[in-house]
């Protein structure tokens, strides 16, 4: 009852444009029962760019630790998270793990198809990122702005140059000029 009540009061408080203390009362209710689920949710939202991220990382294992494994979107999302914040403490290994699982639950996700071929990228492996931008551009092209698409086209090239086949990438590095031609 009181972890309930606590939560309640928080949502007031965070409704009422009082972030401090809905961190405050979500922080107390995870005294009560620390792996209280909506608790914890809330919590790292509220902790979103406040510079707590590792105490927001805790929340968010937590919060993917208790996602019901059904919950493919939720799952999806928490993993995304994570992998942000521990590129964001310099642990990109953790990163690429939580990117991974994410893009496993979704391999269609925009949002982890965004985070994860920089990724890869990163890491020279080409193939894999070729095959993320390519999934990219196919599922997702019509939702992406024109720079963004150019970026894609840019990275695919890249990825594909990088694997020896020049006349290929010619094509994707084109196609970026033929959306931007001013594009370096």
């Amino acid at each position: 009852e009181r972890v309930r009540y606590l939560v309640e009061a928080a949502e007031l408080y965070a409704a009422a444009a009082d972030p401090d203390r809905a961190r405050e009362l979500l922080g107390a209710a995870l005294d009560v029962d620390p792996e209280h689920f909506e608790a914890a949710s809330r919590l790292a939202d509220l902790l979103d760019g406040t510079g707590a991220d590792k105490e927001q990382f805790g929340l968010l294992e937590l919060v993917l630790r208790k996602t019901d494994p059904q919950d493919r979107v939720g799952r999806t999302r928490a993993h995304v998270r994570i992998a942000r914040l521990a590129k964001s403490l310099g642990n990109t290994d953790r990163a690429l793990v939580a990117l991974r699982a994410a893009h496993e639950l979704d391999p269609a996700a925009l949002e982890t198809l965004r985070e994860l071929g920089p990724l890869l990228m990163a890491r020279e492996t080409w193939d894999e990122a070729g095959r993320l931008m390519q999934a990219m551009l196919a599922h997702h092209s019509d939702h992406l702005s024109r720079g963004e698409r150019v970026d894609v086209y840019t990275r695919l090239g890249t990825c594909i140059q990088r694997q020896g086949d020049e006349s290929r990438a010619v094509h994707f590095f084109e196609k970026a000029l033929d959306l931007d031609p001013e594009h370096q």
